[in-house]
């Protein structure tokens, strides 16, 4: 027999599991429930950054982390950056850069856990009385806790080759097992190879997580 880890979760994942970590006093309807992303709707062809402005940025112009940043250098078609924490990206293309909004209620995000020194998935509750800093709810936990803005950070959730996933095998819905992602086949679909050597060639959307957000949801 196959030994792959197991992770629990619905196929809505993560609308449904976020609601399920609800604290008390946070309300979610289906007015309001977590979104998701913003990602995908930051990115502005008509808007050009220039030196100084404050931006959101695709991490080294390739992963799926989004971090705040300023502007230190724009130059025919590419950006220099500077984190918060004084790290800098260089050369960065123009699609990499987008106009820092402020983060929304209901968003799903990443939140660092300084204890643990690791991102841990969150929701935004509401902007905290503080300057720059917010309520999070962090999934898996019950109690409201702050977060600084250079402490948060969006993701984008669309899969690319090389992430590392949790996904289900051909019929098996009641197992998620780790692989990583060989290939975008269109249509919401992604082939994977699973760490035990299985593949599989047209694995749905819908039934793929990544792997360090599928850690919240793992059953003891």
């Amino acid at each position: 027999a196959k030994q792959r880890k197991m992770v629990r979760q619905t196929r809505n994942w993560p609308m449904e599991v976020a609601c399920r970590h609800r604290h008390s006093d946070a309300k979610y309807d289906k007015e309001n429930v977590p979104r998701r992303t913003l990602v995908n709707k930051l990115y502005d062809e008509e808007w050009f950054p220039k030196t100084g402005d404050s931006v959101e940025v695709r991490y080294h112009g390739d992963t799926n982390e989004y971090y705040r940043g300023t502007v230190t250098r724009a130059s025919h078609g590419t950006y220099d950056v500077e984190y918060p924490d004084g790290g800098t990206d260089k050369n960065l293309p123009r699609k990499a850069v987008s106009r820092f909004h402020v983060f929304m209620t209901g968003e799903l995000v990443d939140v660092m856990d300084t204890t643990a020194d690791q991102w841990l998935l969150a929701v935004i509750r509401q902007p905290h009385f503080d300057p720059d800093t917010y309520e999070v709810l962090v999934l898996g936990r019950a109690e409201i806790e702050l977060a600084h803005i250079n402490k948060i950070r969006r993701f984008d959730w669309s899969f690319r080759p090389g992430n590392r996933v949790m996904a289900q095998f051909e019929d098996d819905e009641s197992q998620w097992y780790p692989g990583t992602v060989t290939a975008d086949k269109g249509n919401n679909r992604f082939s994977i190879r699973y760490d035990d050597g299985d593949f599989t060639a047209s694995a749905p959307r819908d039934e793929m997580i990544f792997i360090w957000a599928s850690n919240a949801f793992a059953q003891p």
